[in-house]
């Protein structure tokens, strides 16, 4: 181990003896905290002003850091947190997220050879220091070491060992590099101050005119609503959930594009050679959404319509790798299509039973609205147990309550296949039948199935539905099958 790597080890351990000992009343055997420094003759001391806002501090939370050295000894060049390298002794570190250390400078002295200070929290060239009360130590914003004890400091003035306040207090630069070539002398206390230069970032820009607020603040078109810092990466996804604006409570951040106009989709972004910021456009929806851009969140989508949530479809989506259940319940949602599509949704459901209502989307009710969507390629399988009267099985929806709202809702190429294994269920929507009881047993005959109500449930008829609410079908296969094997089809229509 190098001389400096072993003089910065002795160097934590006794300052970690000493805070030990500080709670414990300064003394062990009858050494105090100055005690054991002189024995290993610690007489040289640096003190390490982070500055900054209250987002820099040292590894142990604080805003300074004494560390005292052997004379000879040179001082420790302290780290940027996340800039260690691979040989690094210890995790003494200093942390300012959004900025990049420029390196230690010398602290301007008074005349008097005192730190001169650039805020009010420095008196006479000495640090706020003093000995918490009972009370404040049951503070939970005291910083506390991995034992629960007051994180401490040494006052050169008194000698001994008290605890230190969680003060802000920055240092004036001389604005001259530190030599850390240069060896500490018996005597020396010198005083290092970290500058700073901010670092390269990503800057989300409000790109439309909508209101945007976050923690108070609301945010106009062309304000900077968030910033990511690149910190040690190349690069960095704006996919990524954790790198994406915070929550707004009056609008949902949709993606990021290159351009102000917003043509230009943009998913990741380089970290430039230079420490400029980078400037991507986010835009927003006015009110709270759930994003739908992937086949698993379609599935979530139709696993949740009876919330009241609203959907917002950001792309077309291929679901022809998904199977979903129909819904037997209640839509209560909002669908925002945006004019997009989703291709080859697949429904399938066996043992359907007495009185169910099951369809692509439920019944909807007088909170329901779907907006400017297409639906292609729609394939349902639905299957009823033997001997049951159903209440209504249907493509779509399996009735709607007034005030619902469809608007530029297409469909293209939809197809309901009804399985009925023994031609003994009736499907109120889809059959005549009649119901007899033979030895003691309800037996149900169906007489003939009708074509007309098989898609749409709450009108007469799939066509005045259509017709009503505005609703396109393009192209669509209707067929009901008395068995298993699929070897007879009752009743097949189709356009």
């Amino acid at each position: 181990m190098s001389g400096k790597r072993l003089n910065l080890l002795i160097a934590l351990i006794t300052l970690f003896a000493a805070a030990m000992l500080a709670f414990a009343g300064c003394k062990v055997g009858g050494d105090t905290a100055q005690d054991i420094l002189d024995k290993n003759q610690m007489t040289a001391n640096v003190m390490y002003y982070a500055n900054g806002d209250e987002n820099c501090k040292f590894d142990n939370n604080f805003k300074t850091r004494n560390i005292y050295f052997r004379e000879g000894s040179p001082a420790i060049d302290m780290k940027q947190k996340g800039y260690h390298g691979a040989g690094d002794p210890s995790n003494v570190y200093v942390d300012y997220s959004s900025y990049i250390l420029d390196g230690w400078y010398y602290v301007e002295l008074d005349d008097n050879g005192n730190p001169v200070f650039i805020d009010n929290l420095g008196k006479g060239g000495e640090l706020h220091m003093h000995v918490f009360t009972e009370e404040e130590l049951n503070k939970t914003e005291i910083p506390k070491d991995g034992y629960g004890n007051p994180l401490v400091g040494f006052d050169t003035q008194s000698g001994e060992l008290v605890f230190r306040s969680y003060e802000t207090i920055n240092a004036k630069s001389s604005g001259e590099r530190v030599d850390f070539s240069k060896k500490l002398g018996a005597d020396d206390k010198w005083h290092f101050v970290a500058e700073w230069l901010e670092d390269s970032r990503v800057e989300f820009v409000v790109a439309n005119e909508v209101s945007v607020t976050i923690d108070g603040t609301t945010y106009k078109k062309g304000e900077v609503v968030h910033r990511l810092p690149f910190g040690n990466a190349n690069s960095v996804s704006l996919n990524s959930a954790a790198n994406q604006p915070q929550a707004a409570t009056d609008a949902t951040y949709i993606q990021a594009f290159a351009d102000e106009n917003c043509t230009e989709l943009i998913e990741r972004v380089q970290k430039p050679a230079g420490r400029e910021h980078v400037k991507v456009y986010a835009q927003y929806v006015e009110g709270l959404w759930s994003i739908v851009k992937t086949p698993l969140d379609v599935t979530s989508m139709f696993a949740d319509l009876s919330s009241g949530s609203k959907y917002y479809l950001l792309n077309d989506i291929d679901c022809s790798a998904n199977t979903l259940a129909p819904i037997n319940g209640t839509f209560n949602s909002t669908i925002e299509g945006n004019g997009h599509v989703i291709r080859n949704l697949n429904f399938s459901a066996t043992g359907i039973g007495m009185g169910a209502n099951v369809s692509m989307l439920g019944r909807l009710s007088k909170e329901a609205k779907i907006n400017n969507i297409t639906f292609e390629n729609v394939n349902a399988t639905l299957e009823t147990t033997n001997n049951v009267i159903v209440r209504g099985v249907y493509l779509v929806c399996g009735g709607i309550e007034e005030g619902a709202q469809l608007n530029g809702v297409v469909f293209n190429n939809v197809n309901l296949t009804f399985r009925d294994a023994s031609k003994q269920s009736a499907i109120e929507n889809l059959c005549r039948y009649t119901t007899e009881v033979v030895d003691g047993q309800q037996k149900i005959n169906v007489i003939e199935y009708v074509t007309d109500n098989w898609m749409f449930g709450g009108l007469e008829t799939d066509a005045a539905f259509m017709q009503k609410y505005g609703v396109t079908v393009n192209g669509y296969s209707l067929k009901v099958k008395v068995n298993r094997t699929d070897t007879e089809t009752l009743v097949s229509v189709g356009q």
